[in-house]
């Protein structure tokens, strides 16, 4: 269970003025963006290895609510998690929050105080449980604690899994389902990767109109390559049907001058793409490494992708070489 429309309620002269800045964060209400998450006692323990100060929440039942306190955010500016929300934050600390929480069927802000039993690991905020839409620092509660506060305990709630990762399709579904339902909300980690799908979608749309119109330049300029150089040879070209050459073999000799010229493309483009690639990879590998990953990505050559590339260059050739031949049909 998650929220991100939590608040932490502190002393403005214990926040980070480079995180405040950075997230254009003002300091009229001394609230600031906090991301709240109940975990069942089994996600805590799969979680103990990323506390690095105090100890688990596991069991706890002493009445206070106490949390695991997640104080790394996003750096927009150096593209890590190092940087920090709080100035000081330390094991035994209490810390006022502000969360929704839905009581006769209307939700409203109410003010919590949690303790803080342990400190996450920064590797956590990078690598566990995302950062998509968090822009604060995070707090993990017992699940029992969750409910209780937040009033979901009062309430059904389903998990619902898509089929291929089709979030904004089963949104769009569930939405028109609950519509007269005004008291039931749709929410999770899919929730919050609609935009960034959308996003993705729209980028993985343009590279694919910017790779055609790239194709189309390239075919063009082939074209004008072999037209350019035959009309150049019409004197050898001449000299060829002279001597009893027939159509049939100029064809072939134009046909494996212009797949020269795309085997020697293709194999500069498929030399300067893997040096990119690779390259690309080492440098995702090294953030992977810092963040905290364990497993990173397999540095290898594009095999597939390079096919690919010397296919369309031959294909390329062959579309020069027919839309050239008319040169070669008129001094026939």
């Amino acid at each position: 269970m998650n929220n991100n429309d939590a608040f932490l309620v502190d002393n403005d002269r214990n926040i980070n003025v480079k995180y405040k800045k950075m997230y254009e964060l003002n300091d009229i209400n001394l609230e600031y963006p906090l991301a709240v998450r109940g975990y069942s006692d089994k996600m805590l323990q799969d979680r103990k290895s990323f506390i690095s100060e105090g100890k688990n929440i596991v069991g706890n039942n002493s009445g206070d609510i106490h949390c695991l306190f997640v104080n790394n955010v996003y750096s927009k500016a150096d593209g890590n998690f190092n940087l920090n929300v709080l100035k000081r934050i330390s094991v035994g600390d209490r810390l006022k929050i502000k969360i929704p929480s839905v009581d006769n069927k209307l939700a409203n802000l109410i003010e919590v105080e949690v303790t803080v039993s342990g400190i996450m690991d920064k590797k956590y905020a990078s690598s566990q449980d995302g950062s998509v839409g968090v822009r604060g620092g995070q707090i993990i509660i017992r699940e029992d604690d969750y409910k209780k506060i937040t009033g979901a305990e009062k309430y059904n709630k389903v998990f619902i899994t898509t089929k291929n990762g089709d979030v904004n399709g089963l949104n769009d579904f569930l939405g028109k389902t609950l519509l007269d339902n005004y008291v039931t909300s749709i929410g999770g980690k899919g929730e919050d990767m609609k935009f960034f799908g959308s996003y993705l979608k729209s980028e993985a749309r343009l590279n694919i109109v910017y790779q055609v119109l790239i194709l189309i330049l390239a075919t063009v300029n082939f074209i004008f390559i072999m037209r350019s150089n035959l009309i150049n040879r019409r004197e050898e070209v001449k000299i060829y049907r002279y001597i009893g050459m027939t159509k049939k073999v100029r064809q072939k000799i134009d046909f494996i001058e212009a797949l020269y010229y795309g085997i020697i493309s293709a194999l500069i483009s498929s030399i300067l793409a893997s040096i990119y690639h690779v390259n690309k990879v080492i440098n995702i590998n090294k953030d992977l490494i810092a963040s905290g990953f364990t497993k990173t990505m397999d540095v290898g050559i594009p095999l597939n992708q390079i096919i690919l590339i010397f296919l369309v260059y031959v294909f390329m050739s062959l579309i020069a070489v027919l839309f050239s031949w008319d040169i070669v049909r008129e001094e026939w």
